[in-house]
């Protein structure tokens, strides 16, 4: 499965966290760590493993109302020549 290194607006970090998890496990996806992580700005940043496809992975987005996301792939998918999915947002009309 892809990542993503997402941004998204928060509300009460504990609150906000489990709410996370929640809409990924709806989606097929995973909080990685089970954790999200703050800027000196207070967005909430968030690791997530994604499902393949990027219908799904729009839909997981939008749901979290993402302001942005970039796709990565780990250290062994790099070697064996995987690339990351696409970064977004995605253009809404």
């Amino acid at each position: 499965m892809p990542y993503h290194w997402t941004s998204l607006p928060s509300s009460p970090p504990q609150a906000r966290r489990d709410e996370v998890a929640e809409i990924c496990t709806r989606h097929g996806a995973r909080l990685c760590e089970g954790q999200l992580f703050y800027d000196h700005g207070g967005t909430a940043h968030a690791l997530i493993e994604v499902p393949s496809g990027a219908a799904k992975q729009e839909a997981l987005f939008t749901e979290l109302k993402a302001h942005k996301w970039v796709g990565l792939v780990h250290a062994d998918g790099k070697a064996a020549g995987h690339k990351p999915p696409g970064s977004g947002p995605s253009a809404k009309p």
